[in-house]
């Protein structure tokens, strides 16, 4: 087993622990009816699914560029976690609850197309869009990291850290999508436990935050 088969295998517990986090979240959410915790089962549910679609196009189970459905599934999930720490009204936690389930939708559609799209032209293309990703989570990181400094809270400290991590694991991940060699291969596989530990502080935010 080469390097790059390690790199590509390390993203499997990325989607385990997103499995976890939704799963946990949605229980949460039964019994506390509470809408944020229902978004966040909902964008752990969605970064899961993006994980494992990228698993089955390295795996290459299917011919198809499976990366649009990643990049598509990732960054909606981590939109909706940022823009629930913002809202500021009940009627608002339920627009952004409904905008979710379209955004749901609009990510099945990408999945069901994937058969037809076309693969990347260059690398540059899931470079930029996995930047584009590492901004939406720069601004959870951004602010949670406010919030703490404005209220000190554990939750918004423990957030503020989980970001922090993730952010850092999409950097790391970079230079792979431009120059997969084996040195860049390595720096996948850190980003992946990087991403593991920060997923993970997800999950104590919640349930112990």
């Amino acid at each position: 087993m080469n390097i790059q088969t390690i790199a590509n295998l390390s993203l499997f517990p990325i989607g385990v622990v997103c499995t976890i986090n939704a799963i946990r979240a949605f229980y949460m959410y039964s019994l506390s009816r509470n809408d944020i915790l229902f978004i966040l089962g909902f964008a752990m549910s969605s970064i899961a699914m993006a994980v494992f679609m990228s698993n089955i196009g390295d795996a290459h189970l299917v011919p198809y560029n499976t990366q649009w459905a990643r990049y598509m599934c990732s960054s909606s999930g981590a939109l909706c976690i940022f823009l629930s720490s913002i809202v500021k009204s009940h009627e608002q936690l339920g627009q952004l609850k409904r905008g979710q389930v379209i955004l749901g939708a609009v990510a099945v559609m990408v999945i069901a197309l994937t058969p037809i799209l076309p693969p990347f032209a260059s690398p540059l293309i899931p470079a930029t869009l996995n930047n584009i990703r590492t901004v939406i989570y720069g601004a959870a990181l951004i602010r949670y990291a406010s919030l703490y400094i404005l209220k000190e809270s554990r939750f918004s400290l423990i957030m503020s850290f989980a970001f922090l991590l993730l952010v850092t694991g999409f950097i790391l991940v970079t230079p792979q999508l431009l120059h997969p060699d084996p040195t860049t291969a390595t720096l996948n596989i850190i980003a992946s436990f990087v991403r593991v530990v920060g997923y993970s502080l997800l999950l104590v935010a919640y349930s112990f935050g």
